[in-house]
């Protein structure tokens, strides 16, 4: 914004500020105390001074020369000095307050040469503020067609660079420009296909015969910006390795796009009995070729902007059956503390029968596994599972089908469970007990079909 003044408030000031002068220039000027001659370089009275003597007596100046002698000494009021100055700083200490407010709220962008704001755009700590001013004047009609696509192809220049810190206000005006038309669709897919950034694949470091080998699949952060509407669609895998069946392909999820992360999705690989009985144990590795659309819509049947292809690798140890990979914590005095450390934050039906649970966890003292169990009364079905760690913030979103209409509140059971412990990366330990959750109530996106009393 421009620098402006609210003058009303200010016109008070000027009474102390006309008094505070007058009375600094009396104090200056003082009042008149003799009508002796005064030598002007060292204030010497000269009254007195024998007719013939052309030199001060005391410094010694030529006294005859224009402008030496002074007529008269005057005495400057302290008095009214003090005066004048109190009464200017009461009336110029809330100018400078004002001012120096001013100056910090000061905005330079509007007044900035676009040359300066491109230069700006492409720096992750001026990118914000110079691409919300090119967007002003872009919507403003204050630039032309032709520097939009100058700024876009430096923006697309600058998603491409991966050595680079992405600044998301640059995905931001990309979004912006092309929901009006003015972002052409080359460009467009262009800015899809170097949004996304490559997977990373992982498994558990250690793995027991007989038991589920654990695969996550994570997205980085992408190249869009903070509130995009673009989707990365994981359209199809194909998985294979050393001890896996011949090639398995399946169809994934995926999600939307953010800079933040693009979360992860994960599944038991299939892995074949028999090369596994005959395999000593050992490191083994397991690749998969994963094929991914980004677009602008979840929906599958929605034409993909670009289409991407990841080969991944990763490795896993084999050990024997008996192996300890996670300790079990029994210890039954966590178990108050545990259920006042979670928070069931919603559970609600979105479509009949299936429901979506986001629960909450304020730092656990040990890290859990647990299976869900729904209670209705005295029947339990069973919902999903999660794990989380210890002395984090945790918060876990999960969906599940319960064949049987609930009532509008139910009991949620978390039950420890080694095979939810066995499907992450890294838990080594887990808590073994049961806590239970009741009353919670089940929020209906559809007109419910149960009773409303349990």
């Amino acid at each position: 914004m421009a620098v402006r003044f609210a003058i009303a408030p200010l016109l008070i000031l000027l009474p102390p500020f006309i008094g505070g002068i007058v009375l600094l220039v009396r104090g200056l000027k003082g009042v008149h105390v003799s009508d002796h001659p005064f030598c002007r370089r060292c204030r010497f009275d000269l009254f007195g001074l024998p007719d013939g003597v052309t030199t001060c007596s005391e410094c010694g100046v030529d006294l005859s020369q224009p402008g030496t002698i002074r007529h008269g000494l005057r005495r400057r009021r302290v008095g009214l000095l003090l005066a004048g100055v109190f009464f200017l700083l009461v009336a110029l200490i809330p100018v400078g307050i004002v001012t120096v407010s001013a100056i910090a709220n000061f905005d330079p962008q509007p007044y900035k040469p676009l040359f300066w704001l491109k230069h700006e755009s492409v720096n992750s700590t001026t990118a914000d503020a110079a691409v919300q001013e090119i967007l002003r004047r872009a919507r403003t009609g204050k630039i032309g067609q032709s520097d939009i696509d100058v700024v876009t192809d430096l923006v697309l220049a600058e998603q491409a660079n991966l050595q680079k810190k992405w600044p998301p206000a640059l995905g931001d005006w990309i979004e912006a420009m092309h929901s009006t038309g003015q972002v052409d669709e080359a460009r467009w897919k262009r800015y899809a296909s170097q949004a996304i950034q490559p997977y990373k694949m992982l498994t558990r470091p250690k793995v027991r015969r007989g038991d589920p080998l654990p695969v996550w699949y994570q997205r980085q952060g992408s190249r869009v910006g903070l509130n995009s509407k673009m989707y990365a669609r994981d359209k199809v895998f194909h998985e294979f390795g050393d001890l896996s069946v011949d090639r398995i392909e399946h169809f994934g999820g995926g999600g939307s796009m953010s800079v933040y992360g693009g979360g992860s999705s994960s599944h038991g690989w299939q892995l074949d009995p028999a090369k596994v009985a005959a395999a000593p144990n050992g490191i083994y590795t397991v690749k998969s070729e994963v094929e991914l659309d980004v677009a602008e819509s979840w929906d599958q049947r929605a034409p993909a902007l670009a289409t991407k292809r990841y080969n991944l690798q990763t490795s896993f140890e084999l050990v024997d059956a008996d192996t300890q990979t996670i300790t079990e914590i029994r210890d039954a005095s966590l178990q108050t503390t545990l259920a006042l450390k979670f928070k069931i934050k919603e559970l609600k039906e979105f479509s009949p029968h299936y429901y979506q649970l986001s629960i909450e966890g304020d730092r656990l003292p040990v890290p859990v596994a647990f299976k869900i169990f729904v209670r209705d009364r005295d029947k339990e079905y069973p919902f999903s599972g999660f794990s989380m760690g210890a002395n984090g913030n945790s918060s876990c979103g999960m969906g599940g089908q319960i064949k049987q209409d609930l009532p509008d509140h139910v009991d949620l059971i978390l039950r420890s469970d080694l095979g939810t412990a066995l499907n992450t990366l890294d838990m080594t330990q887990m808590w073994v007990g049961e806590i239970v959750i009741k009353n919670v109530p089940v929020i209906r996106a559809i007109p419910a079909t149960a009773p409303a009393a349990r």
